[in-house]
């Protein structure tokens, strides 16, 4: 297993410990002595991740550096078909809700039909005349002449 990154290369570098003593001159020391040099490593922050290359998903080894820069396609978190089926899913329930939405407003519209057919037979019975003494004037005192 390399510590590299595969898209720029960055590998791991040699440097020193160094092992110091004392106490420094800005808190009133005399300062700080070094006691020990020792080589050591410095190794790159490498995150084993999924990327896409050339379409096909693929894991790799890339540092932080280049996931920051955006310099790799990161897959979808879903899969193709699970993606799918959430949005034929979707699609349902909009059906579903539309078909609602529609039968509310047929019976909507059917009750205000009916309301209104009620309403104009009421007109219809209030408006007819009768055949009594108010409608021929008799009652008024008016002379019927026949």
């Amino acid at each position: 297993m390399s510590r590299r990154c595969e898209i720029c290369g960055k590998t791991s570098s040699a440097g020193n410990s160094i092992t110091r003593s004392g106490s420094p001159k800005y808190k009133g020391g005399i300062g700080l002595h070094t006691g020990g040099v020792t080589k050591r490593r410095f190794y790159p922050n490498i995150q084993k991740i999924r990327i896409v290359v050339d379409g096909t998903v693929k894991r790799t080894r890339v540092c932080t550096r280049c996931l920051k820069a955006g310099k790799v396609k990161r897959p979808s978190a879903r899969p193709a078909k699970l993606i799918a089926a959430a949005q034929a899913e979707e699609r349902r329930l909009h059906a579903e809700e539309e078909e609602a939405a529609r039968v509310a407003a047929e019976a909507a519209a059917a009750e205000a039909k009916a309301r209104a057919e009620a309403e104009e037979a009421e007109e219809t019975e209030v408006t007819e005349p009768t055949d009594t003494a108010e409608s021929t004037g008799a009652a008024t005192g008016e002379d019927v002449k026949a």
